[in-house]
């Protein structure tokens, strides 16, 4: 059964002239689909645009079609036609679509935060493998042992424990990283 049709049977008996001629002549896409849109082309036009403004409902026309495409503007016409269920399974669904894409948002981040810190560490890693470590001042000595120690420590917990600031450890890597190239 298509969402229309759910929508239909739940308003098959109203007598509003909105819910008959969405009952006769109108379309709702799924609320899983990625567009919003209701759509209806009715028989009478004059009653039904008469209706739209009673009810301050928002529809643009194309031809002889009314439609909207605003998800808020949909569940203002669905409480209209006393589609109540319809109205709380589209809120549902858009609800957990935006749960959804906040999850995959956060995971992206999170990966791509991961992914980066690992790139800088691998990067930190080379340079340490090509510096003589005897050579360096106390204070990059100290950097260095750390970096190896906490090999999975992000900058932010290095700069925790070794009591610099996050700049001054990059500085101190992009300095070695140059003495190195000598």
């Amino acid at each position: 059964m298509t969402f229309t049709d759910k929508v239909k049977k739940e308003i098959k008996d109203s007598k509003h002239p909105l819910a008959e001629a969405f009952y006769k002549y109108g379309h709702i896409s799924d609320p899983e689909n990625k567009h919003y849109e209701l759509s209806i082309t009715p028989a009478d036009t004059r009653i039904f645009e008469i209706e739209l403004i009673k009810y301050d409902i928002n529809m643009k026309q194309s031809g002889k079609a009314y439609y909207i495409k605003n998800f808020d503007d949909i569940i203002k016409f669905l409480t209209v036609i006393g589609a109540e269920n319809s109205v709380f399974q589209y809120l549902d669904t858009k609800v957990m679509k935006e749960i959804r894409a906040n999850s995959n948002r956060e995971v992206n981040f999170e990966t791509s935060n991961i992914k980066r810190q690992a790139e800088a560490t691998k990067k930190q890693l080379d340079i340490i493998s090509k510096l003589d470590i005897d050579e360096l001042s106390d204070k990059y000595k100290r950097i260095v042992k750390t970096r190896l120690k906490y090999q999975y420590a992000t900058m932010g917990q290095l700069s925790e424990m070794l009591g610099y600031p996050k700049s001054g450890i990059n500085y101190a890597f992009r300095k070695m990283a140059k003495q190195r190239r000598k």
